[in-house]
């Protein structure tokens, strides 16, 4: 049985050690160009144990944040809300009132 990509190792284990976990190709280069891993084998990388100076010096991930494709929609379906009667600062209906419609747009 043979496993495709590259076996990953913890920093703790030996590299005569055989692994139980595989990452894609791309990402042992990424690991390895980053200074998370070193490259043992072409079929095997260790992780960088944490009190390295690479792993102080280049952290693994970037700062990029995951941005979903899609938002899911501002309005929560079947629901009303309802401001707390202890909420500070005058009611919807006040400031509806008070409001010059006027200068609004159509």
């Amino acid at each position: 049985m043979s496993q495709k990509g590259v076996g990953f190792l913890a920093f703790y284990q030996p590299s005569s050690t055989r692994p139980t976990t595989h990452v894609t190709r791309e990402l042992a280069d990424v690991l390895v160009n980053r200074l998370a891993a070193e490259r043992i084998s072409a079929k095997l990388i260790r992780a960088v144990p944490p009190e390295s100076v690479y792993a102080a010096a280049k952290p693994p991930c970037s700062s990029a944040r995951y941005l979903p494709a899609k938002l899911p929609p501002v309005e929560v379906g079947n629901c009303k809300f309802i401001p707390p009667a202890s909420a500070p600062g005058p009611t919807m209906t006040a400031v509806r009132e008070g409001w010059d419609w006027a200068s609004e747009a159509l």
